[in-house]
């Protein structure tokens, strides 16, 4: 409509350091929507990924969820397919929609969870 106000850049120009596969680890101590925005954020590449049962397992999409058990952190907490996949972090759970197993096919949780991929009382490293 013409009515944005335009503001000059100002200030020295600042470079940030390119985004390695290792920026893309998961920390599952770090709180919900820390690991939330990480996923989101390395999506499409280089992907947000943890490790499980020494397989690398790529995150495409989490969302918070609520949790008050006292599992470590990394821990799965469900394996239903109606409940999702609920890992335990820092300050809650986790529920990981969407992601990938090692040699795999990328897939909602739910699908991984029906054919019992990943069990209940896994840990995430």
């Amino acid at each position: 409509r013409g009515e944005a106000e335009l503001t000059p850049q100002s200030g020295e120009i600042s470079l940030v350091k390119k985004i390695t596969r290792e920026a893309a680890k998961v920390d599952f101590s770090a709180p919900a929507a820390h690991i939330v925005r990480l996923i989101r954020g390395m999506n499409p590449s280089p992907v947000a990924y943890a490790f499980l049962a020494g397989q690398t397992v790529n995150f495409f999409r989490a969302e918070r969820a609520e949790w008050q058990g006292e599992e470590g952190c990394g821990t799965v907490l469900t394996d239903a397919p109606k409940q999702g996949l609920l890992v335990k972090c820092g300050d809650g759970a986790v529920k990981i929609t969407e992601l990938q197993l090692a040699g795999g096919k990328r897939l909602r949780a739910a699908d991984l969870l029906n054919g019992r991929k990943i069990q209940k009382g896994q840990k995430f490293e």
